[in-house]
């Protein structure tokens, strides 16, 4: 769900924003293990909320603990100012950035934008 609790009841969170907009896993591309990420656009337009972040952030450290390629659906959009349940302004507190950039040249990184 979006961090969105003083802006939204919990039901209406749940209907409208699962995953976050975010949905994650591990699977196989070739019989091999990868991490994989999509943007869900039809949560919140597939913006990049808190919770989003925080999801991105555990799947690109699982990729450096393991050595796992990353393929991510990189089709969402873009930041989300409307989060409440975080004490951040603009969102640059986030490592996602970081953690993806750290992974250039361990492990295989597929981005794929398809509209």
């Amino acid at each position: 769900m979006a961090a969105q609790r003083r802006r939204r009841s919990l039901d209406d969170m749940i209907v409208s924003t699962p995953a976050d907009g975010m949905v994650t896993g591990t699977g196989t591309v070739n019989g091999e293990p990868c991490v994989a990420m999509s943007y869900d656009y039809t949560v919140l337009a597939g913006t990049q909320g808190h919770q989003n972040h925080r999801k991105t952030d555990r799947m690109l450290l699982l990729s450096e603990r393991r050595g796992l390629p990353v393929v991510l659906f990189a089709e969402g959009g873009g930041g989300r100012p409307g989060d409440t349940d975080t004490t951040a302004v603009a969102g640059l507190d986030v490592t996602t950035f970081h953690r993806m950039g750290r992974l250039s040249g361990l492990v295989p990184l597929v981005g794929i934008a398809s509209g």
